[in-house]
């Protein structure tokens, strides 16, 4: 393992000699205006290898997650702005992710490749590094190389985390003592930032597959390659094994009870679009939805199956697809359910959707995306469900419960978010959001973080952290505990109920919340016609930046074009 981690250095030094300009640091230059690297200086500028830090001894015990066949930012169409340029529209793109033209990233010395993907923002990318790191490795040494004209300083999110920076020219330096996901962000600039994210490295057993193959199950393997058959599990207590490599999926994979798909690290799967009018393997499910595409089942489908699983370390590229032809993920009226370890990218439509299932479990996902309507994680009328350890950043709701099944008899509840950061381009972060057509009762937001939240095109819907309605339910028991918010165009906070809406809500917690100090809390309807009502909205122990919060129109939104109500649904505490 120790030699090859020198030969990945080794070959990633020449790569990027090759395909780099080898800028160096310059950290005592005086740009004219202060501020990171501009989209139109992007293509001259790529990180060089001379500045990979090898002052630790290689550790073997970290396994950095990397792909084949990602072009180099600078060689797609039009170059790194050329790509940056595609976040315009919702179409279809031939390049989901590039690799990174702004960073050089050592753990421990052991060098990590790192990717780039578009954001809902005209002007910049969200970049990635992964590993699969060993108990023994903590405490980590962390390198970021930034090859920007300017860095004037990093912040490490989430502050929580108590990760900070030394710099050597525009080499910065940090120690990290736990797995997770930790975003470094130049000159609070989030369009030109990177998530590294440590996963345990786990002892898998049978190591010939690279996994724990379950007692009593088959495996299938199936090989790098464009698939023009559909893939279908053959029995019942079965793995497919999407192996290292390139995969090109036309239609979709159901599962049968009792199976599981692993993406071994390095798998890269691209969901390819179906033809609407060949209708032998895979009908469409909506052949003309109400913005005129067609729609397809989710490229990973479970319909009333038991004991289902999607793990490992791969990459779900779903960029090639027109806008919203599939979901990525969907388990649909499914019990023992499992997604971990995988990162979705692009997806057109919802990325990962639970409906109507009981046993819920989804850790150590990545998802990014830029286009409308790709929700991250949506928990839909179920019921017991655990979603921790998960970095979203996309263009629409993140981490959210709805209920959209009237006939559904599931009771809602004991649902967990843990752990988890949001970056929500487009809409809101984390909450029970807008459709509601049965009572919701105990979710818990805990320990969680939002990065930027950029999205401010209606104040009255949005929110980091929001419980706003549309339908007629009863919402009660909702908790957010032990939250920080780093920037949030609209508002922190949200509690509101929608022009038409007839719902109740009563009972939403907030305990030691932190806010950003210049934006204000909602609590309020949208006109003064709606039926339902707000209640029993509790702050205890938070603060805007660091103060605590008063129940005043400083803090709370007192007026404007809706009727607030924090002076009769609110206590703080």
């Amino acid at each position: 393992m120790k030699k090859f981690n020198v030969i990945a250095v080794f070959l990633m030094g020449v790569l990027l000699a090759f395909t780099g300009c080898g800028a160096k640091n310059t950290q005592g230059a005086e740009p004219e205006n202060p501020a990171a690297v501009s989209t139109q200086k992007a293509d001259s500028l790529y990180a060089s290898e001379d500045i990979i830090n090898t002052r630790y001894q290689m550790d073997t015990s970290i396994t950095p997650i990397s792909f084949s066949g990602i072009r180099n930012a600078p060689d797609v169409p039009g170059g790194v702005s050329g790509f940056i340029s595609g976040c315009v529209d919702n179409g279809p793109k031939d390049d989901g992710m590039v690799v990174a033209p702004w960073f050089v990233v050592s753990v421990n010395g052991v060098a990590l490749s790192s990717y780039s993907v578009r954001t809902s923002i005209n002007d910049g990318l969200h970049s990635f590094a992964m590993a699969d790191v060993g108990a023994g490795a903590f405490p980590l040494n962390v390198s970021v190389y930034m090859n920007f004209a300017y860095v004037g300083g990093v912040v490490v999110l989430p502050e929580s985390s108590g990760v900070s920076t030394t710099r050597n020219g525009n080499t910065f330096y940090a120690t990290i003592n736990n797995y997770g996901n930790y975003t470094f962000v130049p000159n609070e600039d989030k369009e030109h930032s990177i998530t590294l994210i440590f996963r345990n490295n786990e002892s898998f057993g049978n190591e010939g597959y690279g996994f724990q193959v379950p007692y009593g199950y088959s495996v299938m393997n199936v090989f790098p390659g464009t698939h023009l058959n559909r893939l279908s599990f053959t029995q019942t207590k079965q793995v497919m094994v999407f192996k290292a490599g390139i995969h090109r999926l036309k239609y979709n994979v159901n599962f049968l009870n009792d199976t599981m798909v692993y993406l071994e690290r390095g798998a890269y799967i691209f969901a390819s679009m179906p033809n609407p009018y060949d209708t032998s393997v895979e009908a469409p499910t909506v052949m003309s939805d109400a913005d005129g595409y067609t729609r397809w089942a989710a490229l990973f489908q479970a319909d009333g199956k038991s004991n289902v699983r999607i793990s490992g370390r791969g990459v779900i590229e779903m960029s090639n697809l027109q806008w919203h032809a599939r979901q990525a993920i969907h388990f649909d009226s499914c019990t023992n359910v499992k997604v971990s370890g995988i990162t979705v990218n692009n997806s057109p439509l919802w990325t990962i959707l639970f409906s109507q299932c009981v046993g819920i479990e989804t850790d150590d996902v990545a998802i990014f995306g830029y286009r409308a309507n790709s929700d991250g994680i949506c928990v839909m009328d179920s019921r017991n469900a655990e979603i921790r350890n998960c970095f979203a950043r996309s263009g629409d709701d993140l981490f959210e419960v709805k209920s959209m099944v009237g006939s559904c008899q599931i009771t809602i509840g004991n649902i967990y978010f843990r752990n988890c950061a949001a970056w929500p381009d487009k809409a809101r972060g984390f909450g029970v959001i807008a459709e509601n057509v049965r009572n919701i009762n105990d979710v818990h937001f805990v320990n969680c973080s939002v990065g930027f939240d950029s999205a401010s095109w209606d104040t009255f819907i949005l929110g980091s952290l929001a419980v706003h309605l549309v339908n007629s339910s009863s919402v009660s028991n909702i908790y957010f505990e032990n939250i920080e918010i780093h920037y949030s165009a609209a508002n922190p906070v949200n509690i509101s109920l929608e022009a038409g809406s007839s719902s109740y809500i009563s009972g939403v917690y907030f305990n030691n919340v932190n806010m950003p100090s210049n934006k204000k809390i909602l609590v309020g309807k949208r006109n003064s016609y709606v039926g339902g009502n707000i209640t029993n909205v509790v702050f205890t122990n938070c603060k805007r930046n660091g103060v605590p919060i008063q129940k005043n129109g400083t803090y709370f939104h007192s007026s404007g074009s809706f009727v607030p109500m924090y002076q009769s649904a609110v206590s703080v505490y």
